[in-house]
Protein backbone atom coordinates (compact mmCIF):
# COMPACT_ATOMS: atom_id res chain seq x y z
CA UNK A 1 0.00 0.00 0.00
CA UNK A 2 1.44 3.45 -0.88
CA UNK A 3 2.14 5.89 1.93
CA UNK A 4 2.01 9.61 2.56
CA UNK A 5 3.30 11.86 5.33
CA UNK A 6 1.13 14.57 6.86
CA UNK A 7 1.33 16.64 10.03
CA UNK A 8 -0.99 15.80 12.92
CA UNK A 9 -2.86 18.66 14.55
CA UNK A 10 -2.37 19.12 18.27
CA UNK A 11 -3.21 22.04 20.54
CA UNK A 12 -0.66 24.79 20.94
CA UNK A 13 0.18 28.39 20.15
CA UNK A 14 2.12 29.48 17.06
CA UNK A 15 5.83 29.03 17.63
CA UNK A 16 5.24 26.98 20.79
CA UNK A 17 3.63 23.88 19.28
CA UNK A 18 5.42 21.30 17.12
CA UNK A 19 3.08 19.19 15.03
CA UNK A 20 4.19 15.54 14.86
CA UNK A 21 4.61 13.71 11.57
CA UNK A 22 1.98 11.14 10.69
CA UNK A 23 2.47 8.20 8.31
CA UNK A 24 -0.64 7.21 6.37
CA UNK A 25 -1.59 4.36 4.06
CA UNK A 26 -3.28 5.81 0.98
CA UNK A 27 -4.71 4.39 -2.25
CA UNK A 28 -2.66 4.66 -5.40
CA UNK A 29 -4.10 7.64 -7.33
CA UNK A 30 -5.28 7.47 -10.93
CA UNK A 31 -4.39 10.24 -13.37
CA UNK A 32 -7.12 12.34 -14.97
CA UNK A 33 -7.31 12.83 -18.75
CA UNK A 34 -4.59 15.52 -18.81
CA UNK A 35 -2.68 14.24 -15.78
CA UNK A 36 0.43 12.15 -15.25
CA UNK A 37 1.07 9.72 -12.41
CA UNK A 38 4.54 10.15 -10.93
CA UNK A 39 6.26 7.54 -8.78
CA UNK A 40 8.27 9.81 -6.50
CA UNK A 41 11.81 8.60 -5.85
CA UNK A 42 13.11 11.55 -3.81
CA UNK A 43 11.64 14.48 -1.88
CA UNK A 44 13.33 17.31 0.02
CA UNK A 45 12.67 19.49 3.04
CA UNK A 46 12.44 23.29 3.14
CA UNK A 47 12.23 25.80 6.00
CA UNK A 48 8.57 26.15 5.07
CA UNK A 49 8.00 22.58 6.32
CA UNK A 50 9.60 23.46 9.64
CA UNK A 51 7.42 26.58 9.91
CA UNK A 52 4.33 24.47 9.17
CA UNK A 53 5.19 22.12 12.03
CA UNK A 54 5.60 25.12 14.35
CA UNK A 55 2.21 26.55 13.35
CA UNK A 56 3.95 29.56 11.79
CA UNK A 57 2.69 29.14 8.23
CA UNK A 58 -0.82 30.12 7.11
CA UNK A 59 -3.38 28.20 5.07
CA UNK A 60 -2.24 24.66 5.80
CA UNK A 61 -4.12 21.37 5.61
CA UNK A 62 -3.58 18.45 7.97
CA UNK A 63 -4.98 16.09 5.33
CA UNK A 64 -2.67 16.91 2.42
CA UNK A 65 0.88 15.47 2.17
CA UNK A 66 3.78 17.57 3.40
CA UNK A 67 6.77 18.73 1.26
CA UNK A 68 7.02 20.68 -1.99
CA UNK A 69 10.21 19.32 -3.57
CA UNK A 70 10.01 16.16 -5.64
CA UNK A 71 11.74 14.07 -8.32
CA UNK A 72 10.21 10.95 -9.82
CA UNK A 73 9.37 8.80 -12.81
CA UNK A 74 6.17 9.14 -14.84
CA UNK A 75 4.60 5.68 -14.64
CA UNK A 76 1.20 6.43 -16.19
CA UNK A 77 -0.32 9.16 -18.37
CA UNK A 78 -3.95 10.20 -18.81
CA UNK A 79 -5.72 9.52 -22.08
CA UNK A 80 -5.21 13.10 -23.32
CA UNK A 81 -1.78 13.68 -21.78
CA UNK A 82 1.55 13.66 -23.60
CA UNK A 83 2.52 10.00 -24.06
CA UNK A 84 6.17 11.01 -24.53
CA UNK A 85 6.35 11.68 -20.78
CA UNK A 86 5.91 7.99 -19.93
CA UNK A 87 8.95 6.54 -18.12
CA UNK A 88 10.64 9.96 -18.05
CA UNK A 89 12.29 11.44 -14.96
CA UNK A 90 10.59 14.69 -13.97
CA UNK A 91 10.73 17.51 -11.45
CA UNK A 92 7.54 18.66 -9.76
CA UNK A 93 6.63 22.35 -10.04
CA UNK A 94 6.62 23.40 -6.37
CA UNK A 95 3.80 25.95 -6.54
CA UNK A 96 0.49 26.52 -8.30
CA UNK A 97 -1.44 29.54 -9.56
CA UNK A 98 1.34 31.69 -11.03
CA UNK A 99 1.85 31.46 -14.78
CA UNK A 100 4.26 34.11 -16.01
CA UNK A 101 3.78 37.61 -14.58
CA UNK A 102 7.13 39.09 -13.47
CA UNK A 103 5.34 41.14 -10.80
CA UNK A 104 3.79 38.27 -8.87
CA UNK A 105 0.91 35.77 -9.06
CA UNK A 106 -1.80 36.85 -11.49
CA UNK A 107 -4.41 36.19 -8.75
CA UNK A 108 -2.85 36.00 -5.31
CA UNK A 109 -5.90 34.12 -4.01
CA UNK A 110 -5.09 31.18 -6.28
CA UNK A 111 -1.37 31.03 -5.55
CA UNK A 112 0.12 28.52 -3.15
CA UNK A 113 3.24 26.51 -2.55
CA UNK A 114 2.32 22.82 -2.59
CA UNK A 115 2.71 20.55 0.42
CA UNK A 116 0.16 20.60 3.26
CA UNK A 117 -1.63 23.46 1.48
CA UNK A 118 -5.39 23.95 1.78
CA UNK A 119 -5.81 25.12 -1.79
CA UNK A 120 -4.01 22.26 -3.57
CA UNK A 121 -3.81 18.58 -2.55
CA UNK A 122 -0.41 18.07 -4.18
CA UNK A 123 2.54 17.36 -1.91
CA UNK A 124 5.69 15.34 -2.52
CA UNK A 125 5.74 13.51 0.80
CA UNK A 126 4.03 10.49 -0.76
CA UNK A 127 4.88 7.54 -2.99
CA UNK A 128 2.64 8.50 -5.92
CA UNK A 129 1.43 11.88 -7.11
CA UNK A 130 -1.16 12.45 -9.86
CA UNK A 131 -0.98 15.99 -11.20
CA UNK A 132 -1.51 17.99 -14.42
CA UNK A 133 1.14 17.29 -17.04
CA UNK A 134 1.76 21.05 -17.22
CA UNK A 135 3.14 20.93 -13.67
CA UNK A 136 6.11 18.68 -14.39
CA UNK A 137 9.41 19.54 -16.03
CA UNK A 138 11.77 16.98 -17.55
CA UNK A 139 14.63 16.49 -15.11
CA UNK A 140 18.12 17.46 -16.30
CA UNK A 141 19.83 14.22 -17.23
CA UNK A 142 22.98 14.86 -15.20
CA UNK A 143 21.12 15.01 -11.87
CA UNK A 144 20.72 12.13 -9.44
CA UNK A 145 17.25 11.72 -7.87
CA UNK A 146 18.47 13.36 -4.65
CA UNK A 147 19.94 16.30 -6.55
CA UNK A 148 16.77 16.60 -8.60
CA UNK A 149 14.60 16.69 -5.49
CA UNK A 150 16.91 19.32 -4.00
CA UNK A 151 16.31 21.75 -6.85
CA UNK A 152 12.68 22.94 -7.28
CA UNK A 153 11.95 25.27 -4.34
CA UNK A 154 15.45 26.65 -3.78
CA UNK A 155 16.16 26.80 -7.50
CA UNK A 156 12.99 28.72 -8.29
CA UNK A 157 13.34 31.04 -5.28
CA UNK A 158 17.00 31.72 -5.96
CA UNK A 159 16.48 32.23 -9.69
CA UNK A 160 13.79 34.84 -9.20
CA UNK A 161 15.71 36.60 -6.42
CA UNK A 162 18.90 36.83 -8.49
CA UNK A 163 17.76 37.02 -12.10
CA UNK A 164 14.31 38.62 -12.08
CA UNK A 165 14.41 40.82 -9.00
CA UNK A 166 18.03 41.89 -8.60
CA UNK A 167 18.67 42.25 -12.34
CA UNK A 168 22.37 41.70 -11.69
CA UNK A 169 22.95 38.23 -13.12
CA UNK A 170 25.76 39.50 -15.33
CA UNK A 171 29.47 38.83 -15.67
CA UNK A 172 31.60 40.94 -13.35
CA UNK A 173 28.80 42.03 -10.99
CA UNK A 174 29.49 41.75 -7.25
CA UNK A 175 26.76 39.77 -5.50
CA UNK A 176 26.48 39.36 -1.72
CA UNK A 177 24.64 36.23 -0.55
CA UNK A 178 23.74 35.87 3.13
CA UNK A 179 23.32 32.67 5.12
CA UNK A 180 25.43 30.34 2.99
CA UNK A 181 24.65 26.75 3.86
CA UNK A 182 20.94 27.17 3.30
CA UNK A 183 19.52 25.72 0.10
CA UNK A 184 18.45 29.00 -1.54
CA UNK A 185 21.72 30.76 -0.71
CA UNK A 186 23.76 27.91 -2.18
CA UNK A 187 21.62 27.86 -5.30
CA UNK A 188 22.05 31.61 -5.75
CA UNK A 189 25.80 31.10 -5.35
CA UNK A 190 25.85 28.43 -8.05
CA UNK A 191 23.67 30.44 -10.43
CA UNK A 192 25.66 33.65 -9.94
CA UNK A 193 28.99 31.88 -10.46
CA UNK A 194 27.62 30.32 -13.65
CA UNK A 195 26.65 33.81 -14.87
CA UNK A 196 30.20 35.03 -14.20
CA UNK A 197 29.44 37.13 -11.13
CA UNK A 198 31.83 37.68 -8.22
CA UNK A 199 30.01 36.18 -5.24
CA UNK A 200 30.65 36.97 -1.58
CA UNK A 201 28.89 35.11 1.23
CA UNK A 202 28.18 35.22 4.97
CA UNK A 203 28.01 32.51 7.58
CA UNK A 204 28.62 32.15 11.28
CA UNK A 205 30.54 28.95 10.52
CA UNK A 206 34.07 29.20 9.10
CA UNK A 207 33.83 25.69 7.63
CA UNK A 208 30.78 26.73 5.59
CA UNK A 209 32.66 29.74 4.26
CA UNK A 210 35.46 27.47 3.06
CA UNK A 211 32.99 25.10 1.42
CA UNK A 212 31.37 28.04 -0.36
CA UNK A 213 34.74 29.12 -1.74
CA UNK A 214 35.23 25.62 -3.15
CA UNK A 215 31.91 26.11 -4.96
CA UNK A 216 33.18 29.30 -6.55
CA UNK A 217 32.62 32.09 -4.01
CA UNK A 218 35.19 34.86 -4.40
CA UNK A 219 35.18 35.56 -0.67
CA UNK A 220 33.22 35.43 2.55
CA UNK A 221 32.79 36.93 6.01
CA UNK A 222 31.71 35.64 9.41
CA UNK A 223 28.72 37.76 10.43
CA UNK A 224 29.33 36.93 14.10
CA UNK A 225 32.52 38.99 14.05
CA UNK A 226 32.35 42.73 14.71
CA UNK A 227 33.15 44.87 11.71
CA UNK A 228 32.62 42.13 9.15
CA UNK A 229 31.39 44.71 6.64
CA UNK A 230 34.85 46.34 6.69
CA UNK A 231 36.43 42.95 6.02
CA UNK A 232 34.03 42.49 3.11
CA UNK A 233 35.02 45.86 1.67
CA UNK A 234 38.68 44.80 1.53
CA UNK A 235 37.80 41.65 -0.43
CA UNK A 236 36.09 43.47 -3.30
CA UNK A 237 38.08 44.05 -6.50
CA UNK A 238 39.77 47.44 -6.95
CA UNK A 239 38.06 47.84 -10.30
CA UNK A 240 34.60 47.49 -8.70
CA UNK A 241 34.90 48.23 -4.95
CA UNK A 242 31.22 47.93 -4.10
CA UNK A 243 28.33 45.47 -4.10
CA UNK A 244 25.82 45.55 -6.93
CA UNK A 245 23.19 43.46 -5.14
CA UNK A 246 22.45 41.71 -1.86
CA UNK A 247 20.45 38.46 -1.96
CA UNK A 248 19.17 37.96 1.57
CA UNK A 249 17.10 35.36 3.35
CA UNK A 250 18.17 36.16 6.91
CA UNK A 251 16.79 39.57 7.85
CA UNK A 252 17.91 41.07 11.15
CA UNK A 253 20.77 43.58 11.02
CA UNK A 254 22.82 41.93 8.25
CA UNK A 255 21.25 43.98 5.47
CA UNK A 256 21.71 47.30 7.28
CA UNK A 257 25.43 46.57 7.57
CA UNK A 258 25.70 45.37 3.96
CA UNK A 259 24.16 48.68 2.80
CA UNK A 260 27.44 50.36 3.77
CA UNK A 261 29.16 48.42 0.98
CA UNK A 262 26.28 48.54 -1.51
CA UNK A 263 26.57 50.93 -4.44
CA UNK A 264 24.16 53.89 -4.81
CA UNK A 265 21.05 52.53 -6.51
CA UNK A 266 22.01 48.98 -5.55
CA UNK A 267 19.42 46.27 -4.99
CA UNK A 268 18.48 44.19 -1.96
CA UNK A 269 16.49 41.14 -3.01
CA UNK A 270 14.79 39.78 0.11
CA UNK A 271 13.41 36.22 -0.10
CA UNK A 272 13.10 35.42 3.60
CA UNK A 273 13.82 36.36 7.21
CA UNK A 274 15.06 33.27 9.02
CA UNK A 275 16.97 35.23 11.71
CA UNK A 276 14.15 37.62 12.56
CA UNK A 277 10.71 38.57 11.19
CA UNK A 278 11.93 42.17 11.26
CA UNK A 279 14.97 43.90 9.83
CA UNK A 280 16.66 47.25 10.22
CA UNK A 281 16.11 49.80 7.44
CA UNK A 282 18.29 52.86 7.91
CA UNK A 283 18.17 56.37 6.46
CA UNK A 284 21.52 55.60 4.86
CA UNK A 285 19.75 53.15 2.54
CA UNK A 286 17.23 55.82 1.58
CA UNK A 287 19.94 58.37 0.85
CA UNK A 288 21.80 55.83 -1.31
CA UNK A 289 18.63 55.20 -3.35
CA UNK A 290 18.80 51.51 -2.50
CA UNK A 291 15.97 49.38 -3.89
CA UNK A 292 14.48 46.84 -1.45
CA UNK A 293 12.59 44.15 -3.35
CA UNK A 294 10.63 41.36 -1.72
CA UNK A 295 10.46 38.08 -3.59
CA UNK A 296 8.72 34.76 -3.00
CA UNK A 297 9.16 31.59 -5.06
CA UNK A 298 8.46 32.32 -8.75
CA UNK A 299 6.25 31.67 -11.76
CA UNK A 300 5.85 28.53 -13.86
CA UNK A 301 7.75 30.32 -16.64
CA UNK A 302 10.63 31.15 -14.30
CA UNK A 303 10.71 27.52 -13.16
CA UNK A 304 11.06 26.35 -16.76
CA UNK A 305 13.83 28.88 -17.43
CA UNK A 306 15.66 27.89 -14.25
CA UNK A 307 15.59 24.17 -15.06
CA UNK A 308 16.84 24.89 -18.59
CA UNK A 309 19.77 26.88 -17.14
CA UNK A 310 20.63 24.05 -14.74
CA UNK A 311 20.60 21.63 -17.67
CA UNK A 312 22.75 23.90 -19.86
CA UNK A 313 25.35 24.68 -17.18
CA UNK A 314 25.31 21.18 -15.64
CA UNK A 315 24.71 22.67 -12.19
CA UNK A 316 24.41 20.15 -9.36
CA UNK A 317 22.40 21.29 -6.32
CA UNK A 318 24.21 20.68 -3.05
CA UNK A 319 22.78 17.83 -0.96
CA UNK A 320 23.72 17.96 2.71
CA UNK A 321 22.31 14.62 3.85
CA UNK A 322 19.82 11.97 2.81
CA UNK A 323 17.77 9.35 4.60
CA UNK A 324 16.11 6.39 2.96
CA UNK A 325 12.42 5.57 3.10
CA UNK A 326 9.19 7.49 3.51
CA UNK A 327 8.30 5.16 6.39
CA UNK A 328 11.55 6.07 8.16
CA UNK A 329 10.00 8.69 10.43
CA UNK A 330 12.95 8.59 12.84
CA UNK A 331 15.36 9.40 10.02
CA UNK A 332 13.10 12.14 8.67
CA UNK A 333 12.85 13.67 12.14
CA UNK A 334 16.65 13.74 12.12
CA UNK A 335 16.57 15.87 8.97
CA UNK A 336 14.20 18.31 10.66
CA UNK A 337 16.57 18.50 13.64
CA UNK A 338 19.46 19.29 11.29
CA UNK A 339 17.44 22.13 9.78
CA UNK A 340 16.34 23.47 13.15
CA UNK A 341 19.94 23.49 14.40
CA UNK A 342 21.29 24.97 11.15
CA UNK A 343 23.73 22.09 10.71
CA UNK A 344 23.06 21.53 7.03
CA UNK A 345 25.14 22.69 4.10
CA UNK A 346 22.72 22.18 1.26
CA UNK A 347 19.45 20.31 1.03
CA UNK A 348 18.05 17.58 3.26
CA UNK A 349 16.56 14.82 1.14
CA UNK A 350 14.40 11.73 1.61
CA UNK A 351 15.16 8.95 -0.87
CA UNK A 352 11.84 7.16 -1.17
CA UNK A 353 11.77 3.37 -1.21
CA UNK A 354 9.21 0.92 -2.51
CA UNK A 355 6.34 0.39 -0.10
CA UNK A 356 4.58 -2.18 -2.23
CA UNK A 357 5.80 -5.24 -4.09
CA UNK A 358 7.10 -4.48 -7.57
CA UNK A 359 6.37 -6.88 -10.43
CA UNK A 360 9.29 -9.07 -11.51
CA UNK A 361 10.79 -8.32 -14.86
CA UNK A 362 10.50 -11.78 -16.36
CA UNK A 363 12.81 -13.20 -19.02
CA UNK A 364 14.50 -10.56 -21.13
CA UNK A 365 13.88 -12.57 -24.28
CA UNK A 366 10.21 -11.64 -23.98
CA UNK A 367 11.18 -8.03 -24.75
CA UNK A 368 12.87 -8.67 -28.09
CA UNK A 369 12.76 -7.86 -30.91
CA UNK A 370 9.37 -6.21 -31.22
CA UNK A 371 9.22 -4.09 -28.08
CA UNK A 372 11.83 -1.55 -27.07
CA UNK A 373 13.37 -2.19 -23.68
CA UNK A 374 11.99 0.82 -21.77
CA UNK A 375 8.46 -0.53 -22.20
CA UNK A 376 9.46 -3.87 -20.68
CA UNK A 377 10.55 -2.36 -17.39
CA UNK A 378 8.21 -1.24 -14.65
CA UNK A 379 9.36 2.28 -13.82
CA UNK A 380 8.05 1.83 -10.29
CA UNK A 381 10.62 -0.91 -9.70
CA UNK A 382 13.61 1.42 -9.87
CA UNK A 383 15.57 1.72 -6.63
CA UNK A 384 18.46 4.07 -5.84
CA UNK A 385 21.47 1.75 -6.00
CA UNK A 386 24.55 3.87 -6.71
CA UNK A 387 26.73 2.84 -9.65
CA UNK A 388 29.02 5.31 -11.35
CA UNK A 389 29.46 5.29 -15.14
CA UNK A 390 31.12 7.55 -17.70
CA UNK A 391 28.76 10.33 -18.78
CA UNK A 392 29.46 9.94 -22.49
CA UNK A 393 28.84 6.21 -22.85
CA UNK A 394 25.68 4.55 -24.09
CA UNK A 395 25.21 1.77 -21.60
CA UNK A 396 22.92 -0.64 -23.33
CA UNK A 397 22.09 -1.19 -26.99
CA UNK A 398 19.48 -3.74 -28.00
CA UNK A 399 18.83 -5.33 -31.35
CA UNK A 400 16.01 -2.89 -32.11
CA UNK A 401 18.48 0.02 -31.75
CA UNK A 402 16.50 1.28 -28.77
CA UNK A 403 18.86 2.89 -26.27
CA UNK A 404 18.41 2.80 -22.54
CA UNK A 405 21.09 5.07 -21.03
CA UNK A 406 19.31 5.06 -17.66
CA UNK A 407 20.19 1.43 -16.97
CA UNK A 408 23.74 0.55 -15.98
CA UNK A 409 24.98 -3.01 -16.15
CA UNK A 410 28.12 -5.17 -15.91
CA UNK A 411 30.17 -2.29 -17.28
CA UNK A 412 33.91 -2.89 -17.52
CA UNK A 413 35.74 -3.81 -20.72
CA UNK A 414 37.74 -2.45 -23.61
CA UNK A 415 35.94 -4.83 -25.94
CA UNK A 416 32.41 -6.15 -26.40
CA UNK A 417 30.87 -8.57 -23.91
CA UNK A 418 28.12 -10.62 -25.52
CA UNK A 419 25.48 -11.64 -23.03
CA UNK A 420 23.73 -14.91 -23.86
CA UNK A 421 20.25 -13.37 -23.87
CA UNK A 422 20.92 -11.28 -26.95
CA UNK A 423 22.10 -7.99 -25.44
CA UNK A 424 25.51 -6.50 -26.21
CA UNK A 425 27.30 -4.36 -23.66
CA UNK A 426 29.37 -1.56 -25.24
CA UNK A 427 32.62 -0.35 -23.79
CA UNK A 428 32.53 1.40 -20.43
CA UNK A 429 35.63 2.40 -18.58
CA UNK A 430 35.12 1.40 -14.96
CA UNK A 431 33.25 -0.69 -12.46
CA UNK A 432 32.17 1.19 -9.37
CA UNK A 433 30.28 -0.12 -6.32
CA UNK A 434 30.04 -3.71 -7.52
CA UNK A 435 30.23 -6.40 -4.81
CA UNK A 436 33.88 -7.44 -4.48
CA UNK A 437 33.37 -11.06 -5.53
CA UNK A 438 31.26 -10.05 -8.50
CA UNK A 439 33.91 -7.48 -9.47
CA UNK A 440 36.59 -10.15 -9.42
CA UNK A 441 34.45 -12.59 -11.38
CA UNK A 442 33.81 -10.02 -14.08
CA UNK A 443 37.39 -8.75 -13.92
CA UNK A 444 38.79 -12.22 -14.60
CA UNK A 445 36.99 -12.18 -17.95
CA UNK A 446 37.88 -8.60 -18.88
CA UNK A 447 40.94 -6.42 -19.31
CA UNK A 448 42.67 -5.86 -15.92
CA UNK A 449 43.43 -2.23 -16.82
CA UNK A 450 39.73 -1.40 -16.51
CA UNK A 451 39.86 -1.88 -12.73
CA UNK A 452 41.30 1.56 -12.01
CA UNK A 453 40.16 2.08 -8.42
CA UNK A 454 41.73 0.06 -5.59
CA UNK A 455 38.44 -0.35 -3.77
CA UNK A 456 35.38 0.59 -5.86
CA UNK A 457 33.13 -0.16 -2.89
CA UNK A 458 34.58 2.87 -1.10
CA UNK A 459 34.51 5.31 -3.99
CA UNK A 460 32.54 8.33 -2.84
CA UNK A 461 30.05 10.34 -4.84
CA UNK A 462 32.53 13.24 -4.94
CA UNK A 463 35.27 10.99 -6.32
CA UNK A 464 32.93 9.65 -8.96
CA UNK A 465 32.00 13.16 -10.10
CA UNK A 466 35.66 14.22 -10.05
CA UNK A 467 36.51 11.49 -12.55
CA UNK A 468 33.64 12.40 -14.87
CA UNK A 469 31.08 9.89 -13.64
CA UNK A 470 27.49 10.22 -12.57
CA UNK A 471 25.36 8.19 -10.16
CA UNK A 472 22.13 6.75 -11.53
CA UNK A 473 19.56 4.10 -10.53
CA UNK A 474 20.06 0.50 -11.57
CA UNK A 475 17.10 -1.83 -12.07
CA UNK A 476 17.81 -4.76 -9.76
CA UNK A 477 15.67 -7.31 -11.57
CA UNK A 478 17.41 -6.46 -14.83
CA UNK A 479 20.78 -6.80 -13.10
CA UNK A 480 19.84 -10.29 -11.90
CA UNK A 481 18.71 -11.31 -15.38
CA UNK A 482 21.97 -10.13 -16.94
CA UNK A 483 24.17 -11.73 -14.31
CA UNK A 484 22.29 -15.01 -14.74
CA UNK A 485 22.34 -14.77 -18.53
CA UNK A 486 26.05 -14.02 -18.63
CA UNK A 487 26.86 -16.92 -16.34
CA UNK A 488 28.52 -14.66 -13.76
CA UNK A 489 28.59 -15.61 -10.11
CA UNK A 490 27.32 -12.87 -7.78
CA UNK A 491 27.96 -14.53 -4.42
Amino acid sequence: MPHSITVKQIEGKPGKVYYPLQLNEVPKPSPGPKDVLVRLTAAALNHRDLFIRRHLYPGISFDHPLLADGYGIVVEVGKDANKALLNKAVLITPSRGWASSPDGPEDIRKFSVIGAAKTYPDGTGQDYLALPEAEVELAPEHLTPAEGAALPVVGLTGWRALVTKSGNAEKGRNIFVTGIGGGVALQVLQFAVAFGCNVYVTSGDEAKLEKAKKLGAAGGVNYKKDGWEKDLQTQLPDSRPYLDAVIDGAGGDIVSKAVKVLKPGGVISQYGMTMSPQMDWLMQAVLKNVDLKGTTMGSREEFRDMVAFVREKKIRPVVSRTVKGLTNLEGIEGLFKDMEAGRQFGKLVIELEETETSPKLGKMSHCFPDVSLPHCISASSYVPVHLAIPKVMTILSVTTSALLPSVDLVAATDGIANVKIGITLPVVARMINLPTKLKRSIGSRLAPKTLTHDNPLKMTEQEAHKHGHKLIPVELDLWDELVEGAGISSD
